[in-house]
C-alpha cells in the first residue's frame, strides 16, 4: 500500500516537472490535464480507502498530521481542477488565474 502511493507521488513529481517546462515553451495548452485527474483519483482512493479502514481515527490518531494535510491537498486539487475546467469551459483566457491555481498545487 505504502510503495504503490509513493510510487504514484513519485510519477506526480516527475508528471508535474515535465508538465512544467512544457507550459514555459507552450503557454495556454495543458496536455497532462488528464494526468491530474488521474493522480486526483489515485489519492481520493487513498484517502477513501484509509477512511474505509480507520473511520474518523485517521485525523486523531499517530499520523494524523500527514492525513489532514492529504486530505486538505486533495480537496485543493479537486477545486484547482474543477476551476481550471469550468474556465476552459467557458473559453475565457484568463491564463493568470490559471497559472497561479496550478501553482498552488506544487
Amino acid at each position: 500500500f505504502a510503495l504503490f502511493f509513493g510510487l504514484v507521488i513519485f510519477a506526480n513529481a516527475v508528471t508535474l516537472s515535465v508538465e512544467a517546462n512544457h507550459q514555459m515553451k507552450h503557454l495556454g495548452q495543458n496536455r497532462f490535464e488528464y494526468l491530474d485527474w488521474v493522480f486526483l483519483v489515485c489519492y481520493s482512493v487513498e484517502i477513501a480507502m484509509k477512511f474505509a479502514v480507520h473511520r474518523w481515527y485517521i485525523f486523531v490518531g499517530s499520523d494524523c498530521a500527514w492525513n489532514i494535510f492529504d486530505t486538505v491537498l486533495v480537496a485543493v486539487l479537486l477545486c484547482s481542477n474543477v476551476i481550471t475546467r469550468f474556465i476552459a469551459m467557458d473559453g475565457s483566457s484568463n491564463a493568470g488565474f490559471v497559472q497561479s491555481l496550478r501553482v498552488l498545487r506544487l
